[in-house]
């Protein structure tokens, strides 16, 4: 993560970033092929042009995805948003769900003051690294003394 080299804690998924930018060439692709077919003669390059530049732009997004914490701060990067959070500002850590593709998985959320809250993106999925971002952000909250929701079924921990 840029600037972030400080943090104690992080991660990037591979395997949510892969499945990310697959989604995106996947959509983006069918677009440009449209593009190519329904643009008249003249304008078909520049469209096709501008459908590559999308494509690559949105595939690049993918590889941003990332989650970390320090004693201070929480930075999420999700595909769309990022987020820098003081721990002071979080008020609670449960499993909600996040979209990856078109499918709704679970995925950490924190919970802010004000009644927002950020899922994690790179949280999305199972296996071995998101129970290991689970265990640590569950240990930091719970060190902080805050509220902890989880669901076993969904996996937080």
């Amino acid at each position: 993560m840029r600037g972030d080299s400080a943090m104690t804690t992080g991660w990037s998924p591979r395997a949510v970033r892969i499945a990310e930018a697959v989604t995106a060439v996947v959509f983006l692709g069918a677009v440009e092929v449209f593009l190519a077919a329904a643009v008249p003669e003249p304008w078909n390059l520049p469209a096709a042009l501008c459908g590559l530049v999308a494509l690559v732009w949105a595939a690049h997004r993918a590889f941003r995805i990332s989650f970390a914490f320090d004693d201070d701060t929480i930075v999420v990067s999700n595909y769309f948003r990022s987020y820098r959070l003081p721990w002071a500002e979080v008020v609670g850590v449960r499993s909600g769900f996040k979209t990856l593709g078109i499918v709704p998985l679970p995925a950490i959320e924190l919970l802010r003051r004000g009644g927002s809250s950020v899922r994690v993106q790179a949280s999305v999925g199972g296996g071995r690294i998101r129970a290991e971002m689970a265990d640590a952000v569950v240990g930091a909250a719970h060190a902080r003394g805050i509220s902890v929701t989880t669901w076993r079924k969904s996996g937080l921990v």
